[in-house]
Formats: C-alpha cells, sequence, structure tokens
C-alpha cells in the first residue's frame, strides 16, 4: 500500500495518461461483458426490460463484441510494445558493459560471395531439347 501511495505522489501527468492507457482496454472488457450478460438475460427473462428495442439489443450486443476484441487486440499490441523496448534496454545495457570491458564490438560482416569456380545451382531440372 505504501509503494502505491509513493507512486501517487510522485507521478507525472505522463503517467496518469499511460496508466489511463492500460487500463481502459480492461474496463472495456468488464463493461462489454456486462452488456453481453444483460443481452442474454433479457432473452431469457424479458419482463425484467433490461433493454426494450429489439434493434438497440443486437447492436449493443454487436458493440460489446467488438470492443472486446479491439480491447484485447490493444493489449497485445502494448505487451508486445513493452516486450520489445525491454529488449532494446537489454542489448543496450550489454553493449554498455561490453564497452566497459574494453571487449570489441561484434562486426557484421556482408556474406562471402561464392566462388567463381563453382556453378550457378539450378532449382529446377534442366528442361529437354
Amino acid at each position: 500500500m505504501k509503494r502505491i501511495i509513493h507512486w501517487i505522489k510522485r507521478a507525472r501527468p505522463a503517467d496518469w495518461l499511460n496508466l489511463v492507457k492500460k487500463l481502459l482496454p480492461h474496463v472495456m472488457i468488464v463493461i462489454s461483458g456486462m452488456l453481453i450478460v444483460f443481452f442474454v438475460i433479457d432473452r431469457f427473462n424479458k419482463p425484467m426490460g433490461f433493454m426494450t428495442n429489439e434493434f438497440h439489443k443486437r447492436l449493443t450486443f454487436v458493440l460489446a463484441i467488438l470492443a472486446i476484441y479491439y480491447a484485447v487486440k490493444n493489449i497485445a499490441l502494448q505487451r508486445r510494445v513493452e516486450r520489445m523496448e525491454y529488449q532494446r534496454r537489454v542489448k543496450a545495457a550489454e553493449e554498455r558493459a561490453r564497452q566497459a570491458a574494453g571487449a570489441p564490438r561484434p562486426v557484421n560482416r556482408p556474406a562471402q560471395p561464392r566462388p567463381q569456380s563453382q556453378p550457378p545451382r539450378r532449382t529446377s531440372p534442366p528442361q529437354p531439347r
């Protein structure tokens, strides 16, 4: 609890924006799930009257399904970006450690060309004449 209070005290507006970006897809999934439950309950128990207009019911159901789809897609994208950022930081830290140790930097050499004495490889069988 102390960590949360400390984070709240030192948080910048950008931190709050990132928090909202992370929480919004999860909130969309919960609310969309609630709408789908209301849709199903209304199908079985009409007197409760959760939704009265048939067109509105179907539109809300489709909206809920699409919201869940895009929220899950957004969460996956956020996690992929975080993973890539983490890998970039690890690679940069390894590079700094390598430079501090005085090890030479690995060189990306281009592929060596094939010697001219070998004929080029055929990808298909020779055609009869």
